[in-house]
């Protein structure tokens, strides 16, 4: 008898080897079990090992696939790099079903989900769903998280009525999920329902398949996946690495440490990213060189000679005459409080809340008495709303020292600023 075959004593003609036995040799009077984790079909010679994720006992004619661990994660219907499907491996007990239909009257569909005892995969509702959540759920699974996304799966990046059709007998296991980021599954993280898990769906009553939840795995800006591709499907275990000082990425999802670039105030030297020497700057991030910082004057030597007043609500208003005069005034009567004597030049101040600006100082003012000489100094602030410029605010927090504040559209493209 050929191998694959076997023949006992008296037999006229040969019998293949059943399912889950072979025989390697010519001539076998019997069959020989395959070994657990192999198997055959009818007539091998040989059992070739079961593939992985499936496993099978001894003598058996086919592999099983692996159940999944309770509370498994994985992503189905992938785009490419687009968003995929989350599902949810959950125990649902044996006989446990639910009838969508009388749940969920006309918004409901037509099927019934019954529990077989083994855990089986479900979909997630993303009510209250988040980027957080989403990074848990990467994170669970292996893959890159730190700058996770997520996205209902029915509005883009899946074709929803694909994912539609395969959900369809689906369970929705998780709704109204809340993490904190620290967890180790999504499992752990607070959800809605009490009966997480036993197969019933009160609390789901507003939930649908065109409501799962969808996710992007992926890096954060200024790191990258360090070991292999980490592709949103599957990849090797890794980590989210951070770029080198001085560097960062593009955009999110970079899957190895050529996509880091210089980052804004930083060039390439050599192989490092160094920040930009005194009286240079960089506004792009990438491989550019550094500029000289353009001069203050170049943005705000417009407003010499120009007037601006400013009115409390008091008995005193006040005018700002740049590169002139300050002063304040009522009715009848105007006080000097002090003349232009100097201004910030190229350097940029911060305030008490780090606000940076430019300044013009006038000194030799009408005389306050024990104080002295009034004077006052008028910060120039960005205007970031792109209104007009104009006087915003007077303060003495000493007896006859002003300080203006002065918002201007004008300073704004300035690199300090």
């Amino acid at each position: 008898c050929p191998a694959g075959n076997f023949s006992t004593e008296g037999s006229s003609e040969c019998d293949p080897c059943a399912a889950g036995t072979f025989s390697a040799e010519e001539g076998a009077g019997e069959c020989t079990p395959c070994p657990a984790g192999n198997f055959s079909t009818p007539g091998s010679s040989e059992c070739p090992p079961c593939e992985e994720g499936t496993y099978s006992d001894e003598g058996a004619g086919g592999c099983i696939q692996v159940p999944p661990e309770e509370f498994a994660l994985r992503l189905t219907n992938c785009q490419g790099d687009a968003f995929c499907r989350l599902e949810m491996a959950v125990n649902a007990p044996s006989g446990s079903f639910w009838d969508a239909q009388d749940e969920f009257g006309e918004r409901g569909e037509d099927r019934v989900f019954v529990g077989t005892g083994v855990p089986m995969w479900g979909t997630v509702c993303d009510y209250v769903f988040s980027d957080l959540e989403a990074q848990v759920a990467c994170e669970q699974m292996a893959l890159p998280s730190s700058g996770a996304k997520w996205m209902r799966v029915g509005s883009s990046g899946v074709d929803s009525s694909i994912a539609a059709a395969e959900a369809e007998s689906l369970p929705i296991w998780m709704s109204d999920t809340v993490c904190d980021g620290d967890e180790m599954q999504l499992v752990d993280c607070a959800t809605y329902p009490e009966n997480l898990g036993q197969g019933t769906y009160d609390n789901f009553v507003f939930c649908d398949h065109s409501e799962d939840v969808g996710l992007l795995c992926q890096c954060g800006v200024g790191t990258y996946w360090s070991e292999g591709a980490g592709t949103t499907i599957e990849g090797p275990g890794g980590t989210c690495t951070p770029c080198g000082d001085g560097e960062t990425t593009l955009m999110a999802g970079s899957a190895s440490n050529a996509s880091c670039t210089c980052d804004v105030g930083y060039a390439r030297e050599g192989v490092v990213c160094n920040p930009c020497g005194q009286g240079l700057y960089k506004e792009v991030i990438g491989e550019g060189a550094c500029d000289p910082i353009p001069a203050m004057a170049t943005y705000i030597g417009s407003l010499d000679g120009t007037c601006y007043s400013y009115a409390t609500g008091g008995e005193w208003s006040y005018q700002v005459c740049f590169g002139n005069e300050l002063s304040q005034f009522k009715e009848g009567e105007t006080i000097s409080l002090g003349s232009f004597t100097s201004d910030s030049g190229e350097d940029v101040l911060l305030d008490a809340t780090n606000v940076p600006y430019a300044y013009q100082a006038f000194t030799g003012g009408t005389n306050c008495g024990d104080p002295g000489d009034r004077s006052g100094t008028v910060r120039i602030k960005c205007e970031t709303e792109g209104g007009p410029s104009g006087l915003a605010s007077i303060s003495e927090d000493v007896i006859c020292v002003y300080i203006l504040e002065f918002y201007t559209p004008l300073i704004c493209d300035h690199p300090s600023f």
